[in-house]
């Protein structure tokens, strides 16, 4: 019996001792990792990958202004987080500056995009000089058409 129960805790104390070097190998101390900080640094950076889901949900839409709101958005959370990777594993940095350079390169073709509708509504707002005899014709026209309709007697 003595046996068995060593046998069970002698493999979870194994494993408590390696847990606590790797702590010190990665921290370079012994002790309690910081939980309460690696949680918090977490739910930073699921906020800002949920805002790069549905970033590209927007893009799928063909919304650009909600895919850039939701992509600053992300970037923003995940400055946040950056401030908080000080005592923390190394490969969640790594996961996070991945989740960057995807939000950068994303955030600067929406932009490109944007840009490049914006400049075709100021091309569409600066009419040709053929552009602007048809909206003159047309504005005429309506003129015409709706004094015409005032003018004209109620029937009875």
């Amino acid at each position: 019996m003595l046996t068995s129960c060593l046998s069970l805790i002698l493999p979870c104390g194994v494993r408590l001792c390696v847990q606590n070097l790797r702590l010190k190998a990665v921290l370079g101390k012994p002790g309690v990792y910081p939980w309460s900080m690696h949680a918090s640094y977490q739910s930073l950076c699921y906020q800002a990958a949920a805002n790069y889901w549905q970033a590209k949900g927007a893009l799928a839409e063909d919304d650009y202004g909600a895919e850039i709101a939701h992509l600053e958005r992300a970037r923003a959370v995940l400055a946040q987080a950056r401030t908080r990777e000080v005592g923390l594993l190394r490969n969640l940095a790594d996961n996070r500056s991945r989740l960057d350079g995807a939000l950068a390169t994303r955030l600067a073709a929406a932009h490109k995009v944007s840009c490049h509708r914006a400049d075709g509504w100021a091309r569409a707002e600066n009419p040709s000089p053929f552009e602007w005899s048809l909206i003159v014709t047309a504005a005429t026209a309506i003129v015409v058409l709706l004094s015409s309709t005032l003018h004209s007697p109620l029937p009875n």
